[in-house]
C-alpha cells in the first residue's frame, strides 16, 4: 500500500459514527489490513459509546478519531472530516459508513481506480443482497430527480455511503454552499461536483442489511429534507443554466 501514499495521492479513509459503534470492530480489522490511515467521525455519540471509540483508536495504530460534540447528522460528521483530512495534507478521502452494510474487501482496488483518476469522484454502486421495499422505492425516486439535475440520464446511485472524493473540490463546494447537513449529503455533494466538472467513475459494492442492524434514517424528517434539497438543486439549476450546463458551477 506504500505506493499509494505519495504527493499526488494520498488517501484517507473516513468512518461517521453515530449509533454504530458495535459495527466498528470488525470494520475497522477488515481495513486495517489495507495499511490506510482512518479516521473516524464521532457525531454526538454517547459518553459511553465515545470511550468504545477512543480504545479503538488505542487498539488500531492507523486509527484517529475527531469528535462533533452535538449530532449534527452524517452531512456534519462528513463535513467535520473532510476538512479535518485536508488540514493534514490528505488529497483524497474514502467514505464508508458505520453500519457494516458495505463490502469493503476490493478497497485496494478502489484506490487504484482513484490513483488512476484523481479528479473524479469514485462513486460505490450497490449491488443487494437484500434492501427494504421502502427503501428501495424512495432511492429510485431520488434517482430520477439526479438524473434531472444533472442532465445526464442514466442511473447513478447517489445515495450509496462508499466512495472516494477528491478533497479540495470537495471541500471548497462544501464550505461555499450550504450543503445539506443530514441524509441529503451525499446526493447534493454528488450534483454539486459534477456540475463544477467533476467526473464519476463507478465501481460495484455488494450492500447487506443485517438482520440485526438498524438505520439512523428518520423516513419522515429526512424524506423531506431530501425534498426540499432537490427543489433547492431544481431552483438553482434553472437560475444558473448556462453555467452548471458548461459545468463551471461551483
Amino acid at each position: 500500500m506504500n505506493n499509494l501514499q505519495d504527493v499526488e495521492f494520498k488517501p484517507i479513509v473516513l468512518i461517521p459514527c453515530y449509533r454504530h459503534v458495535q459495527f466498528l470492530d470488525d470494520l475497522l480489522t477488515k481495513l486495517s489490513a489495507f495499511e490506510v490511515p482512518i479516521m473516524i467521525i464521532d457525531d454526538g455519540n454517547s459518553s459511553e459509546d465515545n470511550k468504545k471509540l477512543v480504545q479503538y483508536t488505542d487498539k488500531y495504530n492507523n486509527v484517529s478519531l475527531v469528535v462533533n460534540p452535538k449530532n449534527g447528522g452524517k452531512g456534519d460528521a462528513m463535513k467535520l472530516g473532510f476538512n479535518e483530512a485536508l488540514k493534514l495534507n490528505y488529497t483524497h478521502a474514502v467514505q464508508i459508513d458505520a453500519d457494516g452494510q458495505q463490502d469493503c474487501s476490493e478497497l485496494l482496488k478502489i484506490l487504484e481506480l482513484a490513483k488512476n483518476n484523481v479528479q473524479d469522484l469514485i462513486v460505490g454502486q450497490p449491488v443487494y443482497s437484500n434492501v427494504p421495499l421502502g427503501r428501495f422505492i424512495s432511492r429510485y425516486i431520488t434517482h430520477f430527480w439526479v438524473a434531472v439535475e444533472l442532465g445526464v440520464f442514466k442511473v447513478v446511485d447517489s445515495m450509496c455511503g462508499f466512495r472516494v472524493y477528491p478533497l479540495k473540490i470537495t471541500c471548497e463546494i462544501m464550505n461555499h454552499r450550504n450543503v445539506g447537513k443530514r441524509m441529503a449529503f451525499d446526493t447534493e455533494i454528488l450534483v454539486r461536483l459534477y456540475w463544477a466538472g467533476v467526473n464519476f467513475k463507478f465501481f460495484n459494492v455488494q450492500v447487506l442489511y443485517p438482520e440485526n442492524g438498524y438505520s439512523n434514517f428518520k423516513p419522515f424528517s429526512d424524506n423531506v429534507l431530501i425534498s426540499l434539497m432537490h427543489t433547492k438543486l431544481c431552483v438553482e439549476k434553472i437560475l444558473h443554466y448556462f453555467s452548471i450546463r458548461k459545468r463551471k458551477y461551483i
